[in-house]
């Protein structure tokens, strides 16, 4: 977890956002950015992350991640209603066969 963690916040802006939300998941918010933004932003990382090779006790190994991106669509959105869509959209990543990128608006 400590490398993508360094994966991740080496491939975000100053402004972003990025938190542990519980067990394997993450948070990330990015200011100002929109749906489209979103999607290339977790698209590039889920690609790094993808061509990152671990190191340990001799033995090399390869992570993924998938991601569920949402935005906030208007003024009747909410932080909590936000984090539930990506929520939505992480576990389609998840059941079309992970590592992958699913939005939902």
């Amino acid at each position: 977890m400590i490398r993508f963690t360094q994966v991740c916040r080496q491939n975000l802006r100053k402004v972003d956002i990025f938190a542990r939300f519980g067990g394997e998941e993450f948070v990330v918010l990015l200011p100002e950015a929109d749906l489209n933004q979103a999607q290339e932003t977790a698209e590039r990382i889920r690609k790094i992350v993808e061509d990152t090779t671990l190191n340990i006790d001799g033995h090399q190994f390869k992570m993924t991640a998938s991601f569920g991106v949402s935005a906030f669509e208007g003024k009747q959105d909410t932080l909590g209603l936000l984090l539930q869509k990506s929520d939505k959209a992480l576990y389609a990543a998840k059941d079309k066969g992970r590592n992958m990128v699913v939005c939902v608006e």
